[in-house]
């Protein structure tokens, strides 16, 4: 990256400038108690002296640096101490100003409130003649209007007692109606525990009759493949009847399906 001026920045490093000087300037300015490594041999070796010199001078920096940072640390804690007594009197004004700002509107409203009642007792005042003639009239129409629905009422209360009488008699109806279902229900649900006590002592029967079938067949089938193999023995080598040929196939094929049979019904 080509700059046109020197970099500011404090790490960066000027190329005409050698890395050994530059790391003797960072060193003076940060001022930490490193040995300056120069290239002449000549100028390698310091005398005791100097760097007792030295070694003072740093202390005495380090214990300026120690008291200037007491004397800061200080002045910060009684900076926070003003910023928050600050913060507090800003506090209890807001509060005071909030308080007086409450008031003030509280008593706005309640002098409004109290001119609207003024207002409203004149126009009552001014309008009482003619309300009372509006609700005179208005009464008279009322209790005509009252009177006619209380006889629709009468009338529709009759309907409504014939119309409980008859929905009493329905309910009666469903009642007994439903009665019989539940009933119906029970002994179909008897009925179905009947039949399932049934089923469960037929299925135990078949799974018994056929665990006797199974072990009467493999007692069977277990001497079939001996006797095959021992009639295969003693049938001649060269030219075999063909019949008895079939015959031992049949068998061995047999044998085979029945045994596939038995396995699948197991699996089963």
């Amino acid at each position: 990256m080509l700059r046109a001026k020197r970099d500011p920045r404090p790490w960066s490093i000027n190329e005409k400038v050698s890395y050994h000087q530059w790391v003797v300037e960072r060193v003076q300015e940060i001022k930490l108690p490193f040995k300056s490594i120069s290239l002449c041999p000549s100028t390698e070796k310091t005398s005791p002296n100097s760097e007792i010199e030295e070694v003072e001078f740093l202390r005495a920096n380090m214990e300026q640096t120690k008291q200037e940072n007491m004397r800061l640390t200080n002045d910060l804690e009684n900076l926070q101490r003003d910023y928050a007594d600050l913060k507090r009197v800003s506090l209890e004004s807001k509060g005071v100003y909030k308080e007086f700002l409450r008031k003030q509107k509280e008593d706005l409203a309640t002098a409004h409130i109290e001119l609207r009642i003024k207002a409203l007792e004149c126009s009552i005042f001014e309008s009482a003649e003619c309300v009372r003639k509006q609700m005179f009239s208005e009464l008279k129409r009322e209790k005509e209007e009252a009177l006619k629905k209380l006889h629709n009422m009468h009338i529709i209360l009759d309907d409504s007692k014939q119309q409980v009488k008859e929905s009493m008699a329905k309910l009666e109806k469903e009642r007994w109606h439903r009665a019989k279902l539940e009933k119906m229900h029970q002994e179909l649900m008897g009925q179905m525990k009947e039949y399932t006590v049934e089923q469960g002592q037929d299925i135990e029967h078949w799974k018994r009759c056929f665990s006797q079938l199974a072990s009467l067949t493999n007692t069977a089938m277990e001497n079939v493949p001996k006797l095959l193999a021992d009639a295969e023995s003693a049938m001649p080598i060269f030219n075999p009847p063909r019949e008895i040929e079939a015959f031992l196939s049949h068998c061995q094929e047999l044998v085979g399906e029945m045994k596939n049979v038995m396995a699948r019904a197991r699996d089963s």
